[in-house]
């Protein structure tokens, strides 16, 4: 790849974009950091049908992966159905697929932060986070009610599920390393800028580049 321009493996393909291009979403985090980025050559990649887009597009079972870590197409379609609620952190909606796959790949980096970090939510600290959060429900608050639902709804669970299932204190524990992991960087931030989700994206992006983290997308965009 020539000098100044940078890409990004597509679908097993590479495709260029000007080294200055703009950064959008984490996508874009793998655009800048694409000169790290491989793929098997010969990779031949199952599909499946997605019943989750009108145009009945086939996905992968693997869209993407960060330093060899996949992300799989299912995964990916559970995390549309919740697209337009508040674990969405302000992104622009037009394109609900993109934004689910820009998600999963913010929080895998984030994961990884966590593990190299030495930060590790414990299964009490997990369940104690989910009661808690159970509680702020039950009292009426909307917020706290709505990142239920769409926990409920990624795991495909019914609503009365109990804050001590086990996939539900899996999952708040995740919920808690990632929101951790955002304040350690929030931290690093000036204090105007750090309610800009934004600019915390701009702060993952950045620990990726530094950490020469390899970011492949599968699914073509």
């Amino acid at each position: 790849m020539s000098e100044g321009r940078v890409g990004v493996v597509i679908a097993g393909r590479v495709r260029e974009q000007l080294g200055s291009a703009a950064v959008v979403g984490m996508v874009g985090l793998a655009l800048l950091i694409g000169q790290t980025v491989s793929a098997p050559a010969e990779e031949a990649l199952p599909v499946r049908h997605n019943p989750f887009r009108e145009d009945r597009e086939n996905v992968p079972d693997v869209v993407a992966r960060v330093n060899g870590r996949a992300i799989s197409g299912a995964a990916l379609e559970r995390r549309m159905l919740i697209a337009r609620r508040p674990l969405d952190l302000g992104r622009d909606n037009t394109d609900p697929r993109g934004a689910a796959l820009d998600q999963l790949i913010e929080e895998e980096v984030l994961l990884q932060l966590a593990q190299d970090r030495g930060v590790i939510v414990s299964p009490d600290e997990a369940r104690s986070f989910a009661r808690a959060h159970y509680h702020r429900v039950a009292a009426g608050d909307p917020a706290a009610r709505e990142i239920l639902d769409s926990i409920l709804t990624e795991l495909a669970l019914p609503a009365g599920a109990a804050a001590d299932d086990p996939r539900v204190i899996e999952r708040f524990g995740r919920l808690l390393t990632l929101r951790q992991m955002r304040a350690e960087l929030a931290r690093t931030l000036r204090v105007e800028h750090r309610g800009e989700p934004g600019r915390l994206r701009a702060a993952i992006t950045d620990y990726a580049m530094r950490g020469d983290m390899q970011i492949v997308i599968l699914l073509d965009r």
